[in-house]
């Protein structure tokens, strides 16, 4: 290329347009740049030129943008490199992975990078923080990193020790920030910012020194999300529990909140009028039945209004003067007064007599001044002559009269003894408005007056006290911040257990008056600390109030969630910290966190306490004191147990009451809790090695959303969030599982749900009771949960723990097992590519059975469909590890063009609607019958040993519905037959009948294998289960034999993917960009590089070219 003619024709376009395109930067094509810009296309080259425009042109609106973020070149070599820059977790969109393939079909030099150096500068950075490493002994590396600024050390410390809630004294930030008020008042200001769990680690500095309790601290939280109007989701898991802990704020009262918020957002709203303060229907009076009903002013309206008994009434009184009230219906009588219908006489002869029994209801103003009133009768009242004039004509009932009066008097702000005597009782009687109702209509109007009135605000909204929370015996009761106003605010217990802490470092809580504790508490006037110990062991019982928002940002709710679902009732914490490479410190502040939570428990006591917790004691705990107990369970016999526990502490407590009481009372009684001699038990078969059996999150979905039963959702919880249900709590979820009903009752999705948690049951009883494993003692896990942590720490917990896993089965194509075949023996997938498309092909190469299926790589284009695929009316589709689904084969060309942009697919020929399917157990039992799905299975299982571990085979029917076979295997035998007496034609009949069932019995083909034990179905199950105990699979001797066959199984898997995929050896190969091959996320199964194509028996490389319909 002429650079001369390059530069040429640059100057004359600019020239010529400059400004007439806004997409075009006519600027940088003049001076130095403009020399760049030559140099660029020199390099490039006309052609990759001309076709970066030409694409741009065409489509300019869906590709302007995608273009990889860098452009490399050297003008003297003529070399370029496209480059699309991307950090540790960031993926490439639609748009890019269209633009870089292009630009790879055109010739050029196209990559995607990863930014890795500044994450792990950012991490020695920390590890120099840490370990309180000034900026003057920092390597010289980590100082050029940081730009040889100090002051950018200083910051980095500083925004470290905020971010990890590190305290002030005894670190680097404590050397460069000197006043601890100010960073203390900077890290909760960020905690609070970023939804953080309050720092109990620092209690001692933020309620003695800043005076901020836990309490106050989320109610500032709660407080500024609110104003910002975020989700209750928001809240991270732990934080979210915490605050529903002390500030009884959960989902339903959040949204509560909000909504009150919200209708106040303009913090002004209009008042109610005076009339509206008012009773709109006069309240239930007394009738007497000797009282005469006359009828009032009525219009069409009013009969709309009635039901049929009162307008019975009304028709009554049409052509009558007046009824007595005892003539007629009740209740109509005192529904038409109330609606001013109708009006009573109260008739008075000159021979009656009366007398005045003791008054209710009088009130005593001592006016008079009218004739009415002097003479003690009230101006409008029901007996008056005129009171039918006042109805009939003007239609204004005693009520309304009232009403307008009252009215008129607030608005004049007249006292309520401006009332006569008989007026306010009758008032009183109609309107039920005394002196102190007037006092509060009053009082409501006239903070109204300007008809306006301010909202309350967030905070008024939110409790202003903590709710009563749980306190253990044992936990530490430290004195907080002191004013002389809030010992003004003490009764006599609490000034005597404020002295009692004045000069110690603390006491245990059981020390302490119990009611007093909870009390000061509240106040914010004392905090606790939960100690715990290297030495403790603690298990999670079934969850109750835990908040499922699954948001884990900063590092203590990430800590949490690595030991929450490490906590297993047999590691303690000295040992879990060496497990985890977490620093002692941090793992007793995170199951101290726990512990306020009450989301763990102490391994070996069903109490949660020791002898040693309740000895000595205040003898105020005795009597107010209720230990924590796991009341998940809804069983009788459950709760039969709980009520004994109950039982047997109040006697204990009565007992105790008679003795002389003290400061700490010596609890001798306790020697009948049967604690010591269970602890020692347990502790015993807690170092015993256990049975695991892995699950997905598939199980969980099950049992919370299937509406088993009510009880079982905690444990589902506990199973999801925490990843665990160990054997302490197995009991309880095995009494949860047997409310559940038969099924038969149930349909569709519900009869699954049914069917697997009923099907749950029975493996569970069976593996605890048969003990077919070698252990009784089973543990559940579930396999992403292990995900969370790293490789050698979840090997380093399964070897400690347990003896073997036992996989559910079939566990979703999207979980990855966290551990390699070798470390702990397991009856179930070997490897992650068990559960792969990879597996079929293995399986289908074995034995040459399976149904015809497309393995395509990410980036491939289809113009057709292969032969074999387009003979069937439907296609499974699987893309990457997902589950598969059911398309259209009239619309799967697309389809899979368009989803290869972002995975590789794997297709299958298929068929509409409910696939015939046959389920073979493996080991294999005694062979009866010879035919063709007994001979795949055998064949197989001599392959990869299957007689050593356990699963099930999936055979389908697929052949007798491919279009190239016709319907003739499907056609039924002629309504009426004709009996065949000739011995030869019988004897040849017979032979047809024979081959005809053999080749019906070929249409059965392998589809899959799975490992572990079946849940879908009954049968199954139980064929699996008696397999197990046959064979002994789960006994000491035939571990060593499991571990074997799963390496060998993981190897020859490994070594058939490496085959496949190895860029040597094909013949035909496909253009698949070295972007997508590259770069992979960690633990994704290895992608094809070619299409694959299974059918007919054999595995190949497929040529679209060689196989176009």
């Amino acid at each position: 290329m002429n650079p001369a003619r390059v530069t040429s024709v640059v100057d004359t376009y600019t020239q010529t347009r400059f400004g007439e395109s806004s997409d075009v930067r006519f600027a940088l094509y003049l001076g130095i740049v403009g020399i760049r810009v030559v140099r660029i296309i020199e390099s490039l080259g006309l052609r990759i030129v001309s076709g970066i425009c030409e694409r741009l042109i065409k489509d300019h609106r869906f590709t302007r943008s995608g273009l990889p973020d860098l452009l490399v070149w050297n003008s003297l070599t003529k070399r370029h490199k496209f480059v699309e820059v991307k950090g540790p977790n960031d993926r490439l969109s639609p748009k890019q992975i269209l633009w870089l393939d292009y630009l790879l079909s055109i010739g050029c030099s196209a990559e995607v990078e990863y930014a890795l150096y500044d994450v792990m500068m950012d991490t020695e950075v920390e590890s120099y923080i840490k370990s309180n490493i000034r900026w003057e002994k920092l390597p010289k590396t980590v100082k050029e990193y940081l730009g040889m600024n100090p002051k950018t050390y200083d910051r980095a410390v500083i925004e470290f020790s905020v971010r990890n809630q590190l305290r002030h004294k005894g670190s680097l930030v404590g050397k460069i920030r000197r006043d601890p008020e100010q960073y203390y008042t900077e890290l909760l200001e960020f905690s609070k910012e970023n939804l953080m769990l309050y720092p109990y680690h620092l209690q001692d500095m933020l309620v003695k020194g800043l005076r901020i309790t836990p309490f106050q601290y989320y109610v500032g939280m709660v407080q500024r999300i609110v104003q910002q109007e975020k989700n209750y989701d928001c809240l991270p898991n732990f934080t979210a529990a915490d605050c529903l802990r002390l500030l009884g704020l959960g989902r339903n009262e959040y949204i509560d909140l909000m909504t009150e918020c919200r209708t106040g957002r303009r913090m002004f709203k209009r008042m109610k009028s005076v009339r509206e303060h008012l009773p709109s229907l006069p309240i239930d009076i007394r009738i007497d039945p000797w009282w005469i009903v006359q009828l009032g002013y009525l219009t069409q309206d009013d009969l709309k209004q009635v039901n049929t008994e009162e307008r019975a009434l009304i028709n009554s009184l049409m052509n009558a003067e007046g009824k007595q009230a005892k003539t007629l219906h009740f209740a109509s009588v005192h529904s038409l007064y109330s609606k001013g219908l109708i009006y009573l006489d109260v008739p008075v002869s000159p021979s009656d007599a009366v007398f005045v029994p003791p008054l209710e209801g009088f009130v005593m103003n001592r006016l008079m001044g009218d004739y009415f009133e002097k003479h003690g009768t009230p101006r409008v009242q029901q007996g008056e002559p005129d009171a039918d004039m006042l109805v009939k004509g003007l239609r204004i009932t005693p009520f309304q009269y009232y009403v307008g009066m009252v009215q008129r008097i607030v608005q004049q702000e007249k006292n309520y003894d401006c009332l006569p005597n008989f007026t306010a009782a009758d008032c009183l009687r109609l309107l039920g408005l005394g002196r102190n109702e007037y006092i509060d209509l009053m009082t409501e109007c006239r903070t109204g007056r300007r008809m306006f009135k301010r909202m309350k605000s967030v905070r008024e909204h939110l409790p202003s006290l903590p709710i009563d929370i749980r306190i253990d015996p044992w936990w530490i009761v430290q004195l907080g911040y002191l004013t002389q106003d809030d010992l003004k605010q003490v009764n006599t217990e609490e000034r005597a257990l404020i002295n009692s802490l004045m000069n110690a470092e603390g006491k245990q809580a059981k020390t302490l008056h119990f009611a007093s504790v909870h009390s000061l508490y509240s106040k914010g006037l004392i905090y606790l600390d939960v100690p715990v110990s290297p030495s403790d062991a603690v298990f999670v019982p079934p969850l109750e109030g835990f908040v499922m928002n699954r948001l884990m940002g900063d590092y203590f709710e990430t800590l949490l969630y690595k030991i929450f679902v490490s906590i297993d009732g047999l590691t303690t914490v000295g040992e879990l910290s060496g497990i985890l490479n977490i620093e002692p410190q941090q793992v007793e502040h995170a199951v101290s966190m726990f512990y306020r939570l009450g989301f763990v428990q102490k391994t070996g006591s069903a109490y949660q306490l020791s002898e040693d917790d309740l000895t000595p004691c205040h003898p105020s705990w005795l009597q107010d004191y209720r230990p924590p107990s796991n009341r998940a369970s809804t069983s009788p016999d459950a709760k039969k147990v709980i009520e004994a526990d109950d039982q047997l502490l109040e006697e204990i407590s009565a007992a105790l009451a008679d003795e002389p009481q003290t400061e700490g009372v010596a609890m001798d009684g306790l020697a009948s809790l049967p604690l010591s001699e269970s602890n020692s038990t347990l502790a015993s078969a807690a170092r015993a090695k256990r049975t695991a059996l892995l699950f997905d999150s598939t199980l969980t979905a099950i049992l919370m959303m299937g509406n088993l039963c009510g009880g079982l959702k905690s444990h589902a919880v506990t199973m999801f969030e925490v990843g665990k249900l160990t054997d302490e709590s197995l009991d309880a979820f095995l009494s949860e599982l047997d409310t559940i009903s038969s099924v038969g009752e149930e349909e569709g999705e519900a009869e699954r749900f049914f069917s697997f948690a009923l099907n749950l049951r029975e493996a569970l009883k069976f593996l605890r009771g048969a003990s077919p494993l070698g252990t009784q003692q089973i543990d559940l896990i579930r396999i992403e949960s292990l995900q969370t942590l790293d490789p050698e720490i979840t090997i380093k917990l399964l070897a400690k723990n347990y003896s073997l896993l036992l996989s559910l089965a079939p566990l979703s194509c999207e979980t990855l097992l966290p551990l390699p075949p070798s470390t702990v023996p397991h009856l179930g997938p070997p490897l992650t590519e068990a559960n792969s498309v990879w597996m079929k092909l293995l399986i289908y190469h074995l034995t040459g059975s399976g149904p015809p299926t497309l393995l395509l790589p990410q980036g491939a284009r289809l113009r057709a469909l292969p032969r074999a695929l387009a003979r069937y009316p439907c296609l499974q589709l699987c893309l990457g590890n997902h589950d598969p689904v059911v398309i259209q084969t009239s619309h799967a060309l697309n389809h899979l063009n368009e989803s290869c942009l972002h995975a590789t697919a794997c297709v299958q020929g298929w068929l509409p609607g409910n696939i015939q399917t046959r389920y073979l157990a493996f080991p294999l039992q005694v062979v009866t019958t010879s035919g063709c799905v007994e001979r795949i299975a055998q064949d197989l299982q001599d392959h990869l040993g299957l007689q050593h571990t356990c699963g099930y085979l999936t055979f389908v029917n697929l052949c007798r519905h491919a279009k190239d076979r016709g319907s003739s295997m499907l056609r039924k035998s002629p309504p009426t037959a004709r009996v065949i007496e000739d011995p030869e034609k019988t004897d040849l009949l017979s032979k047809e009948l024979e081959l005809l069932a053999e080749s019906a019995e070929e249409q059965w083909v392998l589809s899959d294998c799975s490992f572990g034990l079946p849940l879908m179905d009954k049968e199954l199950s139980s064929q699996v289960c008696d397999s197990i105990v046959e064979k002994g699979l789960g006994k000491v001797e035939h571990l060593e034999t499991l571990m074997a066959t799963n390496e060998g199984l993981s190897s020859r898997l490994k070594e058939f993917i490496r085959r496949w995929t190895e860029e040597e050896g094909g013949k035909e190969k496909v253009l698949i960009p070295d972007f997508i091959k590259k770069k992979l996320p960690l633990g994704s199964l290895p992608p094809p590089t070619q299409p694959l194509l299974f059918t007919e028996g054999q595995l190949r490389v497929w040529s679209e070219r060689r196989d176009i319909i």
